[in-house]
C-alpha cells in the first residue's frame, strides 16, 4: 500500500503534468507543506498501523464502490457493468 500510494504521488511527470498539478494545488489553496506532510505520514506508516485497519480494507474490497462519471450514452451502453446508472447533473 505504501509503495503504491507514494508511486502515485511521486511518479515521474512531464513539465505539462507538473504545471497542471501546481495550478490545481494553487487554485485549491493546497500548500506545499500540506502535501509534504501527507507524504511523510504515508512513508511513516507502520505494519502495525496497516494491521489496525485490515478490517476496513477487507470490508471495502467486499462492499466497496466505484463511481464513474462519463458520457450518458457510453455509460448506458455499458450498463451491465454497473449496479446503478444515474444522471449526476440536472
Amino acid at each position: 500500500f505504501v509503495i503504491g500510494t507514494i508511486g502515485g504521488m511521486d511518479s515521474p511527470r512531464t513539465p505539462d503534468q507538473k504545471g497542471s498539478i501546481a495550478l490545481h494545488n494553487y487554485l485549491s489553496n493546497i500548500p506545499h507543506a500540506q502535501i509534504q506532510q501527507r507524504r511523510e505520514e504515508i512513508l511513516d506508516t507502520t505494519l502495525e498501523q496497516m494491521h489496525d485497519h485490515v478490517d476496513i480494507l477487507r470490508e471495502f474490497t467486499a462492499k466497496g464502490s466505484v463511481c464513474v462519471v462519463g458520457g450518458e450514452e457510453a455509460l448506458r451502453a455499458s450498463a451491465e457493468h454497473f449496479d446503478v446508472v444515474q444522471p449526476v447533473f440536472g
